[in-house]
């Protein structure tokens, strides 16, 4: 289809909207978006940008709302954020429409834009089609859930010792800024830990600078024993940066995050889990997420990878407000992996502050998974605006050490996340619920199966199978018998609940967050 009538189709589908404008965002002002459910492209934060009639723009201001007119002219697939970080971006490509001190709008083709990114910028395309902001969340209630033992002991095994040795080895190389030799050493000790705990270690070869300078991805995997092809992944990034190349101990970013890692490849190795989990240590993060690009475009997208959720760990070791608060940075489609977050620090008790944080735009090593389409939340001390804004003074300096952390925020932080991934991986320990073992034949899978603000729905697969199946808890109770379509579930507890057929041996699992 050509592309004008495109743009035509999608400014019919906005309400023949012919602005593009910048329209505050405080408090009030938040809460009148949501509930007029204005469709909104990007959520900066202090400010929506958003399209907008000729009526629309003068209703709001009339009744007093600012509002800025960014474009006259809208045009649906031209406008590109580019953040101001990585390369010098102090003559960015394109027409500058707006900037704060943190990114620039500009508007440029596509083709100039795969120019941009080609050159090092730092950008990303707002959404062809906006969407309304979506209602903020009830508070969790208490729950009545059940904590897994398995997982339970999981989470105990995490080791404050063990973190700290792994901190410490890291920032012992000095540097491990990507362009010095000592980050490939790093990159062979990752590889030499995960070696020791008895993983097939892979590492995955790219150039920050082709030809010249190599890099590397080190990756392992704990193999599932029901359906291993389902994935969850934790990831960070071990390369550092600082004001002084030769001196980048980067102890908090992201040798917190890293340590995390191997932390997580060694407690979770004392279990076995229906589905597959994956760690991965990138590279090059700080040079764009060179690392983690690679590897989701040469491994994840062509080998159609599925990918059920990625925990990005990354720089959270330094209390600048509350040594039990971390953020969970996402975006809307990954707010299930957040919320989770929340249960798992309550089930398991924790006893984190968990902020679940709204940035559709924060860059890391999750990035590039969202904007292939997986999900995944990133693990931070604060939000990435605090940080760029002065909350760790020690920030991309050589002044940023084991002495400036708060190594137990680490530790149960790395707590949360193990009991995240083991209850998405699911432990292969059922109770009361009978299901198939190694080396029995494999049950045909059920239908996908989620839960979506209270009600279960179950992918259709055209034989309708999922009418003859059930619901149950972790003690094999029928909790509900299914329907085709969706299910309401919001009298039920939070926790894991395993879908049955009547008519045979198929099995699915779900797990229900709040």
């Amino acid at each position: 289809m050509p592309r004008a009538i495109v743009v035509l189709l999608l400014l019919v589908s906005l309400g023949l909207a012919s602005y593009l404008v910048r329209l505050d965002a405080g408090p009030t002002e938040r809460a009148q978006v949501v509930a007029e459910a204005l469709p909104v492209y990007k959520d900066i934060g202090t400010s929506f940008i958003l399209p907008m009639s000729a009526d629309q723009l003068s209703s709001l201001r009339s009744s007093g709302r600012q509002v800025q007119v960014l474009d006259t002219d809208l045009s649906p697939g031209e406008y590109f954020i580019i953040y101001k970080a990585g390369p010098d971006v102090g003559s960015s490509p394109g027409r500058l429409l707006w900037e704060n001190d943190r990114l620039r709008l500009v508007r440029m083709s596509e083709p100039d834009a795969r120019a941009a990114k080609a050159a090092g910028f730092p950008i990303a395309r707002l959404p062809l089609v906006p969407h309304p902001l979506p209602a903020p969340l009830a508070p969790l209630p208490s729950s009545p859930y059940s904590a897994d033992t398995t997982i339970a002991r999981i989470v105990s095994l995490v080791s404050q010792d063990s973190i700290a040795r792994t901190i410490h080895d890291l920032q012992s190389f000095g540097t491990r800024y990507s362009y010095n030799p000592k980050c490939e050493s790093a990159t062979f000790y990752l590889r030499q830990r995960l070696t020791e705990l008895g993983y097939a270690v892979r590492l995955d070869t790219y150039y920050l600078t082709s030809p010249t300078t190599r890099a590397f991805n080190v990756e392992a995997t704990l193999d599932g024993m029901v359906t291993p092809e389902s994935i969850v992944i934790a990831c960070a990034h071990y390369d550092s940066y600082s004001t002084n190349f030769d001196s980048a101990p980067g102890a908090d970013d992201n040798a917190t995050g890293t340590a995390a890692v191997l932390e997580l490849a060694r407690v979770l190795q004392q279990a076995q889990f229906r589905w597959s989990v994956k760690f991965l240590c990138f590279s090059g993060e700080e040079q764009w997420m060179k690392g983690s690009y690679h590897w989701v475009d040469s491994t994840a997208v062509p080998q159609s990878l599925k990918i059920a959720g990625v925990y990005n760990m990354d720089m959270f070791g330094y209390a600048a407000y509350d040594t039990n608060l971390v953020f969970e940075n996402t975006n809307t489609a990954s707010r299930p992996l957040a919320n989770l977050c929340d249960s798992t620090n309550n089930w398991y008790g924790i006893g984190l502050r968990v902020m679940n944080y709204l940035d559709e735009d924060i860059y890391g090593d999750n990035t590039p998974f969202w904007e292939t389409g997986y999900r995944s939340v990133f693990a931070l001390e604060d939000s990435e605006w605090g940080i760029w804004n002065g909350s760790d003074s020690f920030y991309h300096t050589p002044g940023d050490t084991f002495g400036n952390l708060t190594v137990s925020l680490v530790t149960r932080t790395t707590e949360m996340t193990a009991a995240c991934l083991a209850t998405l991986a699911g432990p292969y320990s059922p109770v009361g619920v009978a299901e198939p073992r190694p080396p029995s034949p494999a049950p045909r899978p059920l239908p996908f199966a989620t839960i979506v603000r209270g009600v279960l729905f179950i992918e259709a697969r055209g034989e309708k199978r999922e009418a003859r199946s059930e619901l149950l808890d972790m003690g094999g109770r029928n909790v509900l018998d299914l329907v085709p379509g969706a299910n309401d579930v919001r009298r039920l507890a939070p926790g894991v609940y395993f879908i049955r057929a009547k008519t045979d041996a198929a099995f699915g699992r779900v797990v229900k967050v709040r």
